[in-house]
């Protein structure tokens, strides 16, 4: 029987081995995907044998709570009991997002389940060498930008995201917060979890980095590596500085999309056309969909 908990913060050196593996390539099987929206999407956590089970409330289409697909060994028991959770406390029985695969085993359980794309959510995958080099005539407005930003910017250098920097990249972000923007829920959101990325940076474990002029900052990136893939959680740099959010892009992969690493996923569009048009114009190699997978849309007994 599954015992939910709120998922927190001092969860995470427990949990983490959890998400070190990833064959989906989602930002949702992640640390940051979970730990850095845990609150927006009211998170909670339960063991069942050897899988992770995650469920979490959904603000959109009205509101609804879902499941995770399972992680881990255990599958098998660990759905009997998430079947027998929803059933139990009278809830819809939801797996969201859930990645093809994951679609697939549970159709393949419960052939009647209802399968809703969520074009939103869908995660852009980019080969690591293309984001490396920007090489050929697809990527020459990012170069335009970049060697503008450069002969404008003489005095610009990356470093690396350390215990050194951090309070540069800090107060970059403050003045950033500080100028406005997006005001909906999930920015303020996304904006107390950086400032708790920052504060608690060797727990979270990520790596990051800044660009500087002079000795300001003008944008950084923090980014996690699982496997073969660097997911890039957050990218942010001052839009007043023509060039910097194609600098950190680049700059972000030449620093951590070495060896070993095949793919950079940056994550959704939120839905957003701007943000849409603009991750479309990098040239994914793929475009990764997400499906809410409906199984019982009122309540459920598991069968």
């Amino acid at each position: 029987m599954l015992h939910f908990s709120p998922l927190t913060l001092q969860d995470l050196p427990q949990l983490a081995d959890w998400f070190s593996e990833n064959n989906d390539r989602l930002c949702d099987g992640t640390v940051g995907g979970e730990f850095l929206w845990r609150d927006y999407y009211s998170v909670h956590w339960a063991l069942q044998g050897k899988s992770l089970c995650l469920m979490a409330r959904y603000p959109e289409d009205g509101g609804f709570n879902a499941y995770s697909y399972p992680i881990g060994g255990d599958e098998e028991d660990a759905l009997d009991a998430m079947a027998e959770y929803a059933g139990r406390k009278e809830i819809p029985l939801i797996f969201c997002p859930a990645s093809e695969e994951d679609t697939r085993r549970i159709t393949a359980r419960w052939p009647q389940a209802v399968i809703e794309p969520q074009r939103r959510w869908y995660d852009y995958l980019y080969a690591a060498e293309d984001l490396r080099q920007l090489a050929g005539r697809k990527f020459g407005g990012q170069r335009n930008h970049i060697n503008r930003f450069k002969k404008e910017n003489p005095d610009w250098r990356f470093e690396v995201i350390n215990a050194d920097n951090l309070p540069a990249v800090r107060a970059f972000f403050e003045k950033l917060t500080a100028e406005g923007g997006k005001a909906f829920a999930a920015a303020e959101e996304e904006t107390a979890k950086i400032f708790e990325a920052m504060d608690h940076w060797p727990l979270y474990g990520f790596v990051g980095g800044a660009v500087f002029v002079g000795e300001d900052v003008v944008a950084f990136s923090m980014a996690e590596a699982v496997g073969d893939t660097l997911y890039v959680h957050i990218e942010k740099a001052s839009r007043a500085v023509h060039g910097a959010y194609p600098m950190i892009v680049q700059q972000t992969a030449l620093a951590f999309a070495g060896e070993g690493i095949r793919w950079i996923n940056r994550e959704d569009d939120a839905g957003d056309e701007g943000l849409r048009t603009v991750k479309l114009s990098y040239h994914p190699a793929a475009i990764l969909p997400k499906y809410k997978v409906i199984v019982a849309p009122h309540l459920c007994c598991g069968e």
